[in-house]
């Protein structure tokens, strides 16, 4: 069986790492895992293979593939991993459980590995990790297992345990940097972002001169509103990655949290260049054209809109670039506009004031009044559960969060 890490490594850089992702989590590292399976099993499943949408999110997809399964377990299996490997996590489900336990024993693991992934992937972390921890029991070395674990753990609030196995992980693969990278991704999904400085502080032992961790790191650490430390990692990740995509990513950061909207602005232009559809350049161009002063009727004004909408275009589910897509509405005075983006930012993440404050005013001129007196409703929870955390001595500063 080839490890999935190793066959896989290459697609963290494949758009669809992240098109597939569930909140963010990637897990790449599993899609068609079992290539030798589909030469024997692939001809029989193909009428299987296009059933459900480009990702399965409902249970309703699930319950559509089960009217679909066949009698023949290998059929399943190869119908299951086509559909892992496409991003149809719901649909695969049915197949994979039917195939489960009902295959020849060189493709039981690939059966089980998985379903596992699907059910990471729909956050089913209950059902997974008895699978995956029946799979590590058989392989106690076989790192994908471990890692996917880790991903598992995270999902269900268990991070002592999430990083017990990621350091199994990696006692066995020390330098492969994705291990560490796909449990960083894993803490961000889940917010558990000082989690993230753990992750990435073992894969910087063994890997000192990675950009990419100390980028990671100083994401982990501006989420933390630790800025100091941020900028240090963002510093450092910028040398190591000189001339390289994440080199820019981490200059643009280390600039916009010293407050150099200039030089966030050439960092990411120049990135851009080398990289036109990074997402997170795209979103930190937006963002520090509005704060540098761009207003309507200017070029600046103009490359922010274009850069913003390419952005939220590629990543929808990321709050901050709807946010300052609706600013910029606002801004123009396309209010409608503004306020399906801004609505859309608090669907993502409901504690977002900056979509709250910008709701208000889009409400109150647009005439809906009633709207706008819920915003400031909202604006005012918001800041008592500040006050609130300033009181128990828990920091309430408002903590920049970098787009990844």
């Amino acid at each position: 069986m080839s490890n999935a890490m190793g066959i896989r490594a290459s697609l963290r850089k494949c758009p669809l790492c992240r098109i597939v992702s569930r909140a963010g989590l990637i897990l790449a590292m599993g899609f068609g895992l079992v290539h030798s399976v589909q030469g024997s099993a692939a001809g029989r499943a193909a009428p299987q293979n296009q059933y459900g949408a480009t990702s399965g999110k409902s249970s309703a997809k699930e319950k559509q593939a089960i009217g679909n399964v066949s009698p023949d377990p290998e059929a399943n299996l190869a119908a299951g991993i086509q559909m892992t490997h496409e991003g149809k996590f719901a649909e695969a489900i049915p197949y994979l459980a039917a195939a489960r336990g009902r295959v020849a024993e060189g493709e039981e693991f690939a059966a089980d590995f998985d379903l596992s992934l699907c059910y990471v992937a729909m956050g089913q972390y209950g059902n997974a990790i008895p699978i995956l921890t029946t799979l590590r029991s058989k392989q106690p070395s076989a790192v994908n297992v471990l890692n996917l674990l880790a991903q598992a753990y995270i999902g269900a609030g268990e991070a002592k345990q999430a990083l017990a196995e990621l350091s199994a992980a990696a006692s066995e693969n020390p330098r492969n940097e994705n291990l560490y990278l796909f449990v960083a991704d894993a803490c961000t999904a889940n917010r558990e972002y000082a989690l993230g400085v753990k992750v990435t502080s073992l894969g910087l032992r063994a890997l000192p001169n990675s950009a990419r961790l100390h980028y990671e790191r100083g994401v982990f650490y501006s989420y933390l509103g630790s800025e100091d430390k941020a900028e240090v990692d963002f510093h450092l990740a910028e040398r190591l990655g000189s001339g390289q995509t994440i080199g820019y990513m981490a200059a643009a950061q280390a600039a916009f949290l010293e407050g150099d909207m200039r030089g966030t602005i050439k960092a990411a232009r120049e990135g851009l260049q080398k990289s036109p559809g990074n997402y997170v350049l795209l979103s930190m161009l937006g963002s520090a054209l509005v704060r540098d002063g761009a207003t309507p009727g200017r070029a600046e004004f103009n490359e922010a809109m274009t850069v913003t909408r390419q952005a939220v275009v590629e990543r929808p589910r990321e709050p901050d670039s709807q946010v300052t897509l609706g600013r910029l509405y606002l801004m123009a005075g396309q209010t409608q506009r503004a306020i399906a983006h801004l609505e859309a930012a608090r669907r993502l993440d409901p504690e977002n004031r900056a979509a709250c404050m910008l709701l208000a005013t889009a409400y109150r001129k647009s005439g809906n009044l009633a709207k706008a007196k819920q915003m400031f409703a909202e604006l005012a929870r918001l800041d008592e559960a500040r006050a609130r955390s300033r009181r128990s001595g828990r920091s309430s500063a408002p903590i920049k969060h970098p787009p990844r």
